[in-house]
């Protein structure tokens, strides 16, 4: 849950932050039907197809918008070599992710 940290390594107690604030987030659904249920009979079946309709759109969107693996981590190298993430260009991304195909093409 903590993996935005290596792209903003300035902003640790934002991400950190937005991390609390997501998994408050979910707590507050339980609440919320709940209350559904007391305040106006609302069955739970109806509360969580529509919570499952929301989901799935939200992770066909996080695909689109997530960077691939191999981009993360060559991200990670570059950045766990003493440069900030402000520094990095999508060169060095490009040349780290070079080295990592050719070290796992020579093993």
């Amino acid at each position: 849950k903590y993996s935005f940290l290596w792209f903003l390594p300035e902003h640790q107690s934002f991400v950190t932050g937005v991390a609390g604030g997501v998994m408050t987030l979910s707590d507050m659904f339980a609440l919320v039907a709940v209350w559904l249920h007391n305040a106006f009979g609302f069955s739970i079946v109806p509360f969580f197809l529509g919570l499952s309709i929301a989901a799935a759109v939200v992770a066909v969107v996080s695909a689109l918008v997530v960077p691939e693996h191999h981009v993360t981590m060559a991200t990670a190298a570059v950045v766990m070599s003493g440069r900030s993430v402000d520094d990095v260009t999508e060169t060095d991304v490009a040349n780290e992710i070079a080295k990592q195909s050719d070290r796992s093409e020579a093993r």
